[in-house]
């Protein structure tokens, strides 16, 4: 089940062929649910360019305390989908003795690097589980490169 606002993994060639200083679309992210385990994670799903021209990357889940958690890392793109570590919702991974208050957002973030050399990182918009609301605050980062 997705949640949260998905947003688009862009890439621009700066100074020519195919894409001719345009932003283009090489997959999209969002953070998913599994309501019966109450856990959430991070997926990207890349195209075929994506996963053609991104040779590492890094899928992992932003909590409301601006921790990470999830992470998995990927050095082959295989079929282009991409997913961290399932993290639960009540309780972080990093201090199990506490629990998480309301509003309990998360959203997905992606490392990337392209094989002509740069880098960014991408976030999803928000899902907020004490009431539901999912927010359009992803960044869609563009990785630019001449």
């Amino acid at each position: 089940m997705a949640l949260g606002t998905p947003v688009n993994i862009w890439d621009r060639q700066v100074n020519g062929a195919p894409w001719n200083n345009t932003d283009t679309s090489i997959g999209i992210l969002y953070v998913g649910y599994i309501p019966k385990c109450r856990q959430v994670y991070a997926e990207a799903h890349l195209n075929a360019t994506g996963a053609a021209i991104i040779d590492r990357a890094d899928v992992y889940v932003a909590d409301e305390r601006n921790n990470s958690e999830g992470h998995v890392p990927f050095t082959n793109m295989g079929n282009g989908f991409l997913t961290s570590g399932f993290v639960s919702i009540d309780v972080p991974e990093y201090d199990a003795g506490s629990v998480y208050a309301a509003p309990k957002w998360f959203r997905a973030a992606l490392n990337y690097h392209e094989r002509l050399g740069c880098s960014a990182i991408v976030t999803s918009g928000r899902h907020q589980f004490s009431d539901g609301g999912n927010f359009n605050d992803g960044n869609g980062a563009t990785c630019s490169h001449g």
